[in-house]
């Protein structure tokens, strides 16, 4: 009994083990992200002091990145001993003020342009492009308020892909971008450089404005944005129409010329210019089939009329009623195969009379084969009866003479 109590309390402190040397292999402490140090005169190191601190690369063309991860986008390249103000850490990457002068993208129509000298965002949170493109992750963000230096206007992509306005702007001291801190030599407290950073980003900035386009008016702006409407509006009322039997431009034309027209917006110009172009094309393709269907309309009313005539000047005699005997008459009409023969009935004839669409009788001869006159115009003189088990009257043909063909 005791050496079977020893084998199981030995088997609960294997068991206890075991789950305690799996429980320590599964657990992933989250690592302690390392602090800068600060080199010393000696060769020694201190520990770091807080941010911001200021460093300068120690490489060449450097990648100054939107996030923390070779996944984000490349802002731009730093030069060597080119120097940032380090804000922040996460695991191998220090987080750094994007340098002075650089340019960011805003939509020009969340900015608040009615004084020029003081232009501010509109909106409570506004998105710092890389590029004048929504397609890219955003650099930073500005908030109501805030005020920017306006560089230039220039065109770009909104939402949907539609040209938008944009803001050429140099990004607010509050910007943020990633290095990698390897490629950062950390230099000391900001305190001890502050001179040379205001000196450096004075520098930059002036150097910015000076290479870019000076500022645009506001009101070439506000006539993008307008046009870009209107076009909008022409593109709905183009789909609505295009295509159709009648086609109406008459609402999205004069959108298109006056779009084409302007040259403040040369690439949506473009566009209007080749949306008249196929409207053009429409226009003439519509006129062309209205006169066809003209056409084709006056020749039914003169086809009409003419037969109108011809069956007034070949109008036989009355029938005299009264009398069940074989009546001879002259009748006009087309002969055509009868389609509603019965196979299993060899006595209906193969051939019948219409005219107007109508049956007007069966048709049979002994002197005449009468499928020689099959899609031609006659006027037949016989014998009509009324055979026992027909719908139509039974003509057996005497006299025949063709008129006219198809």
């Amino acid at each position: 009994m005791t050496t079977r109590s020893s084998i199981s309390h030995f088997r609960t402190a294997f068991a206890c083990a075991a789950i305690a040397l799996f429980a320590a292999a599964s657990f992933t402490p989250v690592p302690v992200l390392a602090r800068p140090v600060l080199a010393q005169d000696d060769g020694s190191v201190a520990s770091r002091t807080d941010f911001p601190l200021v460093g300068e690369t120690n490489a060449e063309r450097v990648n100054l990145r939107t996030g923390p991860s070779t996944d984000y986008r490349i802002l731009r390249k730093l030069e060597p001993t080119e120097k940032v103000v380090v804000v922040g850490e996460q695991g191998e990457w220090f987080e750094v003020r994007v340098p002075s002068g650089f340019p960011c993208y805003v939509l020009d129509s969340l900015l608040d342009r009615t004084n020029p000298d003081a232009v501010t965002v509109r909106d409570r949170r506004v998105n710092l492009r890389p590029t004048p493109s929504t397609q890219y992750f955003p650099a930073g963000q500005v908030t109501r308020g805030d005020k920017l230096i306006v560089a230039s206007i220039v065109e770009g992509s909104g939402a949907n892909g539609r040209t938008e306005s944009w803001a050429r702007v140099i990004a607010p001291s509050h910007v943020t971008a990633w290095v990698t801190k390897k490629y950062i030599t950390i230099l000391g407290p900001e305190k001890e450089f502050e001179r040379e950073i205001v000196d450096l980003s004075a520098n930059a900035r002036k150097s910015y404005l000076e290479t870019s386009v000076a500022p645009e008016n506001a009101a070439a702006a506000a006539i993008r944005i307008e046009l870009d409407k209107k076009f909008q509006q022409a593109e709905l009322d183009y789909v609505d129409q295009y295509g159709a039997d009648h086609p109406d431009f008459s609402t999205c034309r004069p959108l298109y010329e006056e779009i084409a027209a302007q040259e403040v917006a040369p690439q949506l110009a473009d566009k209007a210019r080749i949306r008249l172009e196929s409207i053009d094309r429409e226009s003439q393709r519509a006129e062309a089939l209205l006169e066809v269907q003209k056409i084709q309309t006056d020749l039914e009313k003169k086809l009409e009329e003419a037969e109108r005539e011809f069956e007034e000047a070949t109008k036989p005699e009355p029938e005299q009623p009264g009398t069940d005997e074989p009546q001879d008459e002259r009748i006009i009409g087309w002969v055509v195969k009868n389609l509603m023969i019965n196979p299993f009935d060899q006595a209906e004839p193969a051939v019948k009379l219409v005219k107007g669409g109508k049956t007007l009788l069966l048709l049979s001869s002994f002197k005449y084969d009468l499928r020689d006159y099959i899609d031609r115009q006659v006027v037949i003189d016989g014998d009509t009866t009324m055979p026992e088990g027909l719908d139509t009257p039974l003509m057996t043909v005497r006299k025949i003479e063709i008129l006219s063909e198809r």
